[in-house]
């Protein structure tokens, strides 16, 4: 995805574990949710900085669920405290991901041109 901080990270209602990034896109914030972690699947902390490709937490089957998946959230205006921005569709920011590794996309929202490149 992009650069980001960590604003939350460890045990949440529902999700076993989780991790809430911020990000600055455009001037804005734009808050990324990862769950379902068992507790030694959350690899950073709150407040640590994170990078576009890092590992930051690993597939899990914690919290409501019936399988090991990671859910994945984009929040437009950032997700804590409790849903303050506007949950969007995730589809057009995974479209737009690389693989680990490869040149880091541009940090740009991927609504603001219908999920083009």
């Amino acid at each position: 995805f992009t650069e980001g901080r960590v604003i939350a990270a460890g045990q949440a209602s529902g999700f076993g574990n989780w991790i809430v990034l911020d990000h600055q896109i455009g001037g804005k914030v734009v808050s990324t949710v990862y769950g379902h972690m068992f507790d030694d699947g959350v690899l950073v902390k709150n407040g640590d900085h994170v990078s576009a490709g890092q590992e930051i937490g690993r597939i899990g089957n914690a919290g409501e669920t019936t399988g090991a998946h990671l859910h994945f959230e984009v929040w437009d205006g950032g997700r804590l405290p409790d849903g303050v921005g506007t949950a969007v569709d995730p589809a057009p920011w995974i479209e737009r991901a690389q693989e680990p590794g490869q040149a880091s996309p541009q940090a740009t929202d991927p609504g603001s041109n219908g999920g083009q490149p």
